[in-house]
């Protein structure tokens, strides 16, 4: 990628009014090169209140620690989030952005002493707008009193593959988003299983399996419907590459993240949340796995007062495996459009409708 310098940046921007845009844009595209001169650029000085945010960004190649002034301004243009503030850890090679929303402090560090440059700035970048877009979302609706508002996003070459969470720190691969550069919403995952808190596999919706052992299928379930419904920029980045199976590719309840999508649209409503009921009673441990049964009394809990009181889970799913939702397509046919499952029914906005004050959380917009 092109190294060009802020005052090349700054003469492209006086000559050319199409190159002014934050790079926050709602197609959130960036383009890969950044404009170049042949002559020595003249001093362009900008007012000193005016914000200035260019399109496209000259992204190094990689974060100079030692300049860290660079990387302060370099969030700063990239419109991560109103008032922001950035400090930068040369030693620990640490980046760490806080904010205020709501009355409630967050923030992110990004480690990167031990990647390798596999992940590129601008995709670090990219990750940091994810969290401040879909953290403080899911934070407004499944925080527990021990949910983290402080939260470590570390890139490294180690051993796993994709990304994994543990307490308060999400791990990514630093080749995962070399070689899969769409795949920004497996830390939508990641950050999903955060707001579980380390649920414990003996109090939680489980399959029995033949053999006796308990499959804790809920665990990823819930990480994958957050994944869904609070993906990046409304699923931009998520729903070319990663869609919720229909009932044919995922034929049980345990398997499908479809079916748990399709139950909080159909049946949670306003006042009674039952994704956020399933969330505090595996968090207080309320239930063991034999209540999570089917036809358990958990589930009769977790139903209470919507439409589908008295409905266990076998029946429910023989309702959802009939629907034309358990076999719309969910992927688009072209990145950032709506796919035929959203016209069935409009998830996220209606998700949005339900928890109105969840907007005033999502600052990347």
């Amino acid at each position: 990628m092109k190294r060009t310098s802020l005052l090349s940046v700054l003469l492209a921007a006086a000559l050319s009014v199409s190159m002014l845009a934050g790079c926050g844009s709602t197609d959130d595209t960036t383009a890969t090169d950044a404009t170049t001169v042949t002559t020595d650029p003249p001093v362009v000085t900008p007012p000193a209140d005016t914000h200035l945010h260019l399109d496209p960004v000259a992204y190094p190649d990689e974060f100079d620690f030692s300049d860290t002034d660079s990387i302060e301004r370099y969030f700063d243009m990239c419109e991560i989030l109103d008032g922001v503030r950035v400090s930068v850890a040369k030693r620990s090679k640490q980046i760490t952005m806080r904010a205020k929303i709501n009355g409630t402090t967050f923030s992110l560090t990004v480690g990167l002493d031990k990647a390798e440059g596999h992940t590129t700035p601008e995709q670090v970048v990219t990750c940091a707008k994810l969290f401040w877009y879909c953290y403080p979302q899911m934070y407004a609706r499944f925080a527990t009193k021990t949910t983290p508002t402080s939260v470590t996003l570390n890139i490294e070459n180690e051993g796993y593959e994709v990304a994994h969470a543990s307490g308060d720190v999400v791990h990514i691969h630093d080749q995962w988003l070399e070689k899969n550069p769409q795949d920004f919403d497996c830390l939508t995952h990641e950050f999903a299983h955060i707001m579980q808190g380390g649920w414990d596999g003996n109090y939680c919706p489980a399959f029995t399996k033949d053999d006796g052992e308990k499959d804790t299928y809920m665990i990823e379930r819930f990480a994958d419907y957050c994944r869904y419904l609070y993906a990046y920029k409304g699923g931009y980045y998520n729903d070319m590459i990663w869609t919720l199976h229909t009932v044919q590719g995922e034929n049980t309840y345990y398997k499908s993240v479809r079916f748990w999508v399709w139950l909080d649209y159909t049946y949670s409503t306003n006042d009674i949340d039952i994704m956020l009921r399933l969330q505090q009673a595996v968090s207080k441990k309320t239930y063991g796995n034999d209540a999570w049964e089917p036809t358990g009394e958990a589930w009769g809990e977790m139903f209470a007062g919507t439409a589908a009181e008295g409905k266990d889970l076998n029946t429910l799913w023989e309702e959802y495996a009939g629907s034309q939702f358990a076999s719309a397509k969910s992927k688009p046919r072209e990145q950032g459009a709506k796919s035929a499952l959203l016209g069935i029914a409009p998830l996220r906005t209606a998700l949005q409708d339900r928890y109105p004050d969840g907007d005033n959380y999502r600052k990347v917009q």
